[in-house]
């Protein structure tokens, strides 16, 4: 999804890769996702952990861990980072799982 066409869609969630600019356009378009599975994602959150802990917390209903697919032994730094900000078992589930079951409607 491209910047320019969030406000032509605005019952479509839009997935997006997290960057500087996220926080602020979540809060411009109210269907805009963000998918913390690509390294981006880590990257982003690692970068600012206290800034990274309270936009998952803030964020919490509009952010998941979109993959579809892990292999056995694939390393996922993701989950440690998550782990070691303490954050909110809500929080966690609704990344982890509950969202996509949400927009899904699973």
């Amino acid at each position: 999804a491209r910047p320019e066409d969030f406000g032509r869609y605005p019952k479509i969630p839009a997935p997006v890769r997290l960057g500087g600019a996220l926080d602020r356009l979540m809060t411009k378009y109210s269907n805009l996702y963000g998918d913390l599975s690509e390294p981006g994602g880590y990257s982003a959150i690692a970068r600012d952990r206290k800034f990274g802990r309270d936009f998952l917390i803030r964020r919490a209903d509009r952010l998941l861990f979109g993959t579809d697919f892990l292999m056995a032994d694939q390393e996922v730094p993701h989950f440690d980072l998550f782990d070691s900000l303490n954050l909110p078992e809500d929080v966690q589930q609704k990344i982890y799982r509950g969202n996509a079951i949400r927009l899904l409607k699973l």
